[in-house]
């Protein structure tokens, strides 16, 4: 099998997969291909994988990926390291000589995750994603019951919203008028003063 990349500036590739004449990943229009995919689905299929993100070029930096975890939420029920893994993210993994494809970025990436978040850390997450199901099965009624006092709670806010704003109108009306007797107080005196100088 051969690979032709087409690279652009901006760290986007185009690879097009061939054995003699027949394409065997035939490409996508938005460039990847069907190779690709399968690895992102491979990662994202992980159960210590929260998402997979595509990381765009900047400046000197090419373009790769990164994947977010649940090994840090699942900390307390163990992990790989000495009982708990706290690591939140892994990656970027960007283009380079070492990685000149995508798919090259996605394999270092799967790697990684495997080699470092291994059958530990997955049970830790299921652990945790069990207990959380769990805690949110439970939790349900009582926020039914929380809701309905929420929705009287906010009904209540909104009449006293009204009614202050009311009172700001009327308050507003009385400063109004009153600095409108100072300006008129101040503008008789000013006369009177000019008429007693003339």
């Amino acid at each position: 099998m051969s690979t032709i990349s087409f690279c652009h500036g901006n760290g986007s590739c185009l690879d097009l997969f061939f054995s003699s004449s027949n394409f065997l990943f035939p490409p996508r229009m938005d460039g990847t291909s069907t190779e690709e995919d399968v690895l992102k689905r491979e990662i994202e299929d992980l159960p210590v994988v929260s998402s997979l993100s595509f990381i765009r070029a900047i400046g000197r930096d090419k373009a790769g990926y990164r994947v977010n975890l649940f090994c840090d939420a699942a900390s307390l029920y163990g992990g790989c390291k000495d009982g708990g893994c706290t690591v939140k993210r892994v990656g970027p993994v960007r283009m380079s000589t070492k990685h000149p494809t995508m798919r090259d970025c996605l394999r270092a990436l799967l790697a990684r995750i495997q080699q470092d978040h291994g059958s530990d850390c997955v049970a830790a997450v299921q652990a945790w994603q069990a207990a959380s199901s769990a805690a949110e099965s439970t939790k349900r009624p009582v926020d039914e019951g929380a809701a309905s006092r929420n929705a009287n709670d906010v009904l209540m806010l909104r009449a006293q919203l009204k009614s202050l704003g009311e009172r700001a109108v009327i308050a507003n009306k009385a400063a109004l008028e009153a600095e409108k007797a100072r300006d008129e107080r101040w503008r008789q005196r000013r006369q009177e003063t000019t008429a007693s100088t003339a």
